[in-house]
């Protein structure tokens, strides 16, 4: 008796004998066909373990809902289905299509009944379906073979000394009709050199029991161009005798277009490398390139310290928020960025202040890259700071040569009143010298801006450092010693400068007398001298005291501006004009409870050199 018309008898008996319920359900679990059995409204009843692993889903999760494995162009032929089964016929083998779980589709052979109860009335629809071996092999071939003709991939079979197959695609890729590349050897097809090694390379694989080897090598076309191919080749069986199976792809384009942006990226890394200004690109805010002026700008010792890391992790923090908003506006446009003054922070943790201007670009990989070409302001600023002191000196001298004058022998006048009043009324003596003192004071500042009101030092004579600080040192060493301060002087020996002496002591004064009131607790100052690399004799004088706020450095020189209680705010300003008249310049760096640090740098004329 046929599976179905078991279970249509079983199925009509059911409700009348419980013995008869069980052979029913070890029936559909010993089937090797998918069965299920809905309702006639298709909510499912049953289905058991093979239809089950055919479609995917789970009896228990499907019970009672409607099953959807009908495809939605397959509906209007399922209704035809089912009246021909309320109409009590039956469908045998029927070949349709039908869905998994997952989606995809399975051609099956499905055969459809009904199961009516004790009064014959249909209660349920039975479906038994199987897949069809020999149809399912069928559309599989086609499939094949319908992909592999129409593969944008060469497709070659060898065996036994000739060509067995090859694909349309393949054939065009030569240049060659099909039929003709039948006819084609292997010296037409393949430069002499790439078809030895490529026979060297499958021997090899042969040997050591590889079964693919992929490989590279220069074609030639009907037309004798050269073409460049990528590909595998696979040692198989075919009908029961070894064969050789080769897939390849035509890929001078991308060998071509690869040379070309090889040699661009090139030309783009030697431009770039040789600009004269620091250049950084990044990718998303990682860095991908730095030239060396850049890699130099940052304090690195090679561009691979710096590859991979932020651009944050250079730029100060207070430039972060605007840093992020101008590359989101970059990203966004092709124009560039504009200058912008930026703060970054070097290897060292040092401060440099930098002028940016950023492009967006596509690099050679495709990737959009920002490039940024810096500048670094820092002599920039230095000049803008000489400018500024020298407006400032300028200022002052223009005041010092109008009214010193004016002012000196007046107070020459009153000084001598008050001393001679002082004599005649000795009760208010200490008023008198009072007055007296503060007209020195006055006097002070007017030699002060006699001083800068002088035309620059042009009596220059040949004279040695060394030897005009042995000379200011023991002169300062009686008052360092009241307030508990020690020199230590190191001279190393240096050649002679053309400068003025007697200037020059008044700048050491001055710096050394400064140093000694930068410690009120004592301590000790350490002078000493060298030669610098380019030319140059640095004196340095360094002391132990509290140092120097950063704010304050940047205002040392500006007139009347002062940190002493009785200072004018001169007397650097002074000294650093007396320097720069000489063509040097000062340096001050200090470190809170550190000490400060003034180096003074006087050029060696290259005569004497």
């Amino acid at each position: 008796m046929l599976l179905q018309d078991l279970l249509k008898t079983l199925g009509e008996n059911i409700s009348r004998q419980e013995p008869i319920m069980e052979l029913f359900h070890n029936l559909l679990e010993s089937s090797t066909e998918g069965i299920l059995i809905t309702e006639l409204d298709d909510k499912v009843i049953a289905m058991n373990r093979a239809f089950e692993q055919l479609h995917g889903w789970r009896r228990e999760d499907v019970i009672g809902e409607i099953l959807p494995w009908i495809p939605s162009h397959f509906i209007d032929e399922t209704k035809l289905l089912s009246q021909m089964i309320l109409a009590d016929k039956a469908v045998i083998g029927y070949e349709t299509i039908r869905l998994r779980e997952d989606g995809s589709q399975v051609s099956i052979s499905l055969t459809i009944f009904s199961i009516t109860n004790h009064e014959g009335i249909v209660i349920a629809i039975v479906y038994v379906e199987k897949v069809s071996a020999e149809q399912k092999l069928m559309e599989t071939e086609n499939t094949y073979k319908s992909l592999v003709e129409n593969a944008q991939i060469g497709v070659y079979l060898y065996q036994e000394g000739r060509i067995i197959y090859v694909n349309p695609h393949l054939a065009h890729i030569f240049g060659y009709t099909v039929e003709e590349f039948f006819f084609r050897n292997n010296s037409d097809l393949v430069v002499k050199e790439d078809w030895m090694k490529l026979l060297e390379e499958a021997r090899q694989a042969l040997t050591s029991h590889d079964s693919k080897h992929n490989f590279e090598i220069t074609g030639i076309r009907k037309d004798r161009n050269k073409i460049y191919l990528e590909g595998t080749i696979t040692f198989i069986t075919y009908n029961g005798r070894p064969a050789v199976f080769v897939t390849c792809q035509d890929v001078t384009y991308k060998k071509e277009m690869e040379q070309l942006i090889l040699e661009s990226a090139q030309r783009y890394h030697s431009l770039v490398k040789f600009l004269p200004e620091p250049i950084v690109v990044n990718n998303n805010g990682s860095i991908i390139y730095a030239n060396k002026l850049a890699v130099q700008l940052v304090g690195a010792k090679s561009e691979v310290d710096i590859i991979g890391m932020s651009i944050f992790d250079f730029l100060h923090p207070d430039d972060h928020d605007n840093s992020k908003r101008t590359i989101q506006r970059i990203m966004e446009s092709d124009e560039p960025s504009g200058l912008q003054r930026r703060k970054l922070i070097d290897r060292n943790g040092d401060i440099i202040d930098v002028e940016i201007n950023s492009i967006r670009l596509h690099n050679f990989h495709g990737d959009m890259v920002i490039l940024s070409v810096l500048r670094d302001l820092t002599e920039q600023k230095k000049e803008e700071e000489i400018l500024i002191q020298s407006e400032k000196l300028a200022a002052v001298g223009k005041l010092a040569a109008g009214v010193a004058h004016e002012i000196r022998n007046p107070l020459t006048a009153l000084r001598g009143f008050c001393q001679l009043l002082s004599k005649k009324y000795i009760a208010d003596r200490y008023f008198f010298d009072i007055m007296i003192t503060e007209l020195d004071r006055i006097n002070m500042i007017v030699n002060d801006f006699m001083t800068l009101s002088k035309p620059q030092v042009t009596d220059f004579k040949i004279e040695n450092v060394n030897r005009i600080l042995q000379s200011v040192i023991p002169i300062l060493e009686t008052q360092a010693l009241l307030n508990n301060v020690s020199i230590v002087a190191t001279y190393n020996e240096l050649p002679s400068i053309s400068c003025e002496e007697g200037p020059l002591k008044q700048v050491f004064i001055n710096v050394i007398n400064n140093a000694i009131h930068a410690m009120p607790s004592g301590g000790e100052i350490r002078v000493g001298t060298k030669v610098k690399h380019g030319g140059c004799i640095q004196v340095s004088i360094q002391d132990e005291g509290i140092g120097i706020p950063e704010e304050i450095i940047r205002r040392i020189g500006e007139p009347f501006f002062t940190t002493k209680e009785n200072g004018t705010g001169l007397g650097l300003m002074i000294s650093r004009k007396i320097i720069e008249n000489h063509h040097g310049h000062f340096q001050i760096s200090s470190k809170k409870n550190q000490g400060t640090t003034v180096d003074i740098y006087l050029p060696i004329p290259k005569i004497i050199v």
